[in-house]
């Protein structure tokens, strides 16, 4: 699907997604991630997403961090 999630650490790890049809809300979990903070949808090249809208519209890619990226230099 091309999500990632990640705690304060900022170290994104793979995530599972699914749409709650009642709140029409995304869910994103992964199991390493005890106390998640953001979220990354279609993040990098090459990702070939599948997350759509209502219209049945591709939803664009996102990212709930406004780091410039997560690298040490």
């Amino acid at each position: 699907m091309g999500l990632e999630i990640a705690g304060e650490d900022m170290v994104f790890i793979e995530a599972n997604g699914k749409i709650d049809k009642k709140t029409n809300t995304l869910l994103v979990e992964c199991s390493k991630i005890k106390l998640p903070k953001y979220v990354r949808y279609a993040f990098w090249n090459g990702i070939e997403g599948n997350l759509f809208d209502n219209a049945g519209l591709p939803v664009a890619p996102f990212r709930t961090d406004n780091e410039l990226f997560n690298v040490k230099l």
